[in-house]
């Protein structure tokens, strides 16, 4: 079902109207704080809990807690609808990271299940506190079932496609353009020390090494899969600041040596309807002329200190 969605071209087009709102809502200073950079990792997947927690806690109350509990059950579907607004903005913040048209597409029915699961648990609301217990129970009962999918698709994205995950706030140890690392970059000699994960030097790949990430984004672009540098690393097995670091390196120097160039991958919009190619964090890494090469049949890595984690 999930991948008959991400092949949906249909929902192309609210996919679009909601990046819209998004671009809106997460403009400005709020786009980091709904992204989760001053926490480090994503937000939204935090805030989630506050809302499913209060209103699943309220269905609870409802089979097992009698006439007593009719009050509380009220008072969490309200609280529930209180964390609703801010749970939203940070999935809009975590919408505009997505560089992939499949996981947007799955996206667009997790939102709008959401708003529907909202619509469901605010009538639930208002009828329980009309004093119409039976019709807020159904309404509720209807919203936890849409909670339930939209929980699904939502555990889909982080999981199976790497939404929203990685660290936030925390300043790249390479810059992009030069190759160079920066001098105000976080301290990450600590992580040097351990023999899982080596500091890394900038610039000490040879040719093999290069040659391993070369071939890895010619598999991923024959495969028609993510080779932005998450989707890279994740193909990679590898993880954590200094294998960002060497691979972030490597995909350099493949640019600068011409075999690999960064492709725009998500195309917007103006007011007038012109189209704004973005290359700010919407590229994927593409090989100049992949047309007569083929991809390695083996996937043992050629690098040497590869960490284990």
């Amino acid at each position: 079902m999930v991948s008959r969605l991400e092949r949906e071209d249909a929902l192309d087009t609210p996919a679009t109207q909601i990046d819209a709102v998004a671009a809106a809502v997460t403009s400005g200073p709020r786009k980091s704080l709904l992204r989760g950079d001053w926490l480090g990792h994503a937000l939204h997947p935090v805030l989630t809990d506050f809302p499913v927690g209060c209103w699943l806690s309220a269905g609870l109350l409802d089979l097992f807690g009698g006439r007593s509990t009719r009050r509380a059950a009220q008072r969490l579907v309200g609280t529930g609808l209180l964390f609703t607004p801010p749970t939203i903005a940070s999935g809009l913040a975590d919408y505009r990271e997505l560089d992939q048209q499949q996981m947007r597409r799955v996206a667009v029915v997790h939102a709008g299940g959401n708003a529907l699961a909202g619509v469901l648990y605010l009538s639930s609301w208002n009828s329980r506190r009309r004093g119409k217990h039976a019709r807020g129970v159904f309404m509720s009962s209807l919203g936890s079932l849409c909670v339930w999918g939209t929980s699904y698709l939502g555990g889909h994205l982080s999981y199976s496609r790497g939404a929203g995950q990685g660290e936030r706030g925390q300043q790249s140890v390479i810059d992009l353009t030069s190759g160079h690392e920066p001098s105000t970059h976080h301290d990450t000699s600590d992580i040097g020390s351990t023999a899982a994960s080596p500091r890394y030097e900038v610039g000490s790949l040879d040719d093999d090494e290069l040659e391993y990430y070369y071939r890895t984004v010619l598999r991923l672009k024959n495969n028609g899969e993510n080779r932005s540098i998450q989707g890279i690393m994740r193909e990679l097995g590898e993880s954590g600041p200094q294998s960002e670091l060497r691979t972030v390196d490597a995909l350099q120097i493949l640019v600068q040596r011409g075999r690999l160039q960064l492709v725009p991958v998500t195309t917007e919009y103006s007011a007038l309807g012109e189209e704004i190619n973005e290359t700010n964090e919407t590229h994927w890494y593409d090989p100049v002329d992949p047309s007569f090469e083929t991809p390695p049949t083996s996937n043992q890595p050629l690098l040497r200190d590869q960490p284990t984690s």
